[in-house]
C-alpha cells in the first residue's frame, strides 16, 4: 500500500512539474536527415585572470571565454549544414556561425568579443536563404565547414549577467 502511495504520489508531481514549466521552442535548429531539430542552448562561461602590476602600471586583464565540455551534443551530417532560423526581434545577418578550439576539457572562443570573432554571417553572401511556410527561415551555407566545434550565436542578444555571458547554440561537424 505505501509503495503504491509513493508511487502514485511521484508521478503526480512530475506530471506537475511538466505541466509548470512549457517548452520554449528554441530559435535555431539543425537539419539532420531532412527533419529539423532543435539546438539545445548552452551560456558561455567567462574567466577573467588578472594582469599583472609593474610598479605602479597594472598590465590588461585578460578575458577567456568558453563552453564546458570538449565536444557537442548536436551533430551536423554534413560539412555544408542547414539550419532553420526563428530570429524574433533581430535580424537573420545577426545570427553567425563562430569557429571554436577544442582543448581537453572545454571549447575556448577566439577571442572575449564575439563581434571580433572569425565567423560566418547567415546573409545573402555566405548562405542561401529560403523564408519557410511557418514563417522561419532555410538557411544553407554554401562554403563546406571544416571538421570541429562551432556556435550559433545572436549578436544583438542581450548578455545574460555582467560578465558578458551569452546563449549560444553549439554544433560539431564530424570528421
Amino acid at each position: 500500500m505505501r509503495i503504491k502511495l509513493t508511487i502514485t504520489a511521484l508521478v503526480v508531481a512530475c506530471a506537475h512539474l511538466g505541466a509548470q514549466r512549457p517548452a520554449k521552442p528554441s530559435p535555431v535548429c539543425i537539419v539532420v536527415a531532412d527533419s529539423a531539430w532543435q539546438m539545445a542552448p548552452q551560456t558561455t562561461q567567462t574567466e577573467v585572470r588578472p594582469g599583472w602590476q609593474i610598479v605602479d602600471v597594472k598590465l590588461k586583464d585578460k578575458t577567456t571565454r568558453y563552453l564546458w565540455g570538449n565536444a557537442s551534443r548536436q551533430m551536423a551530417d554534413t560539412a555544408t549544414p542547414t539550419f532553420v532560423v526563428d530570429p524574433g526581434s533581430a535580424t537573420l545577418a545577426d545570427f553567425v556561425i563562430i569557429p571554436l578550439r577544442q582543448k581537453r576539457e572545454y571549447r575556448r572562443f577566439p577571442h572575449p568579443d564575439f563581434r571580433q570573432c572569425e565567423h560566418i554571417a547567415f546573409d545573402l553572401d555566405a548562405a542561401e536563404v529560403r523564408l519557410r511556410a511557418d514563417e522561419r527561415f532555410s538557411v544553407t551555407l554554401r562554403q563546406a565547414l571544416r571538421p570541429g566545434e562551432y556556435v550559433v550565436v545572436n549578436l544583438k542578444a542581450a548578455p545574460l549577467n555582467e560578465s558578458g555571458d551569452m546563449e549560444v547554440y553549439p554544433f560539431s561537424v564530424k570528421k
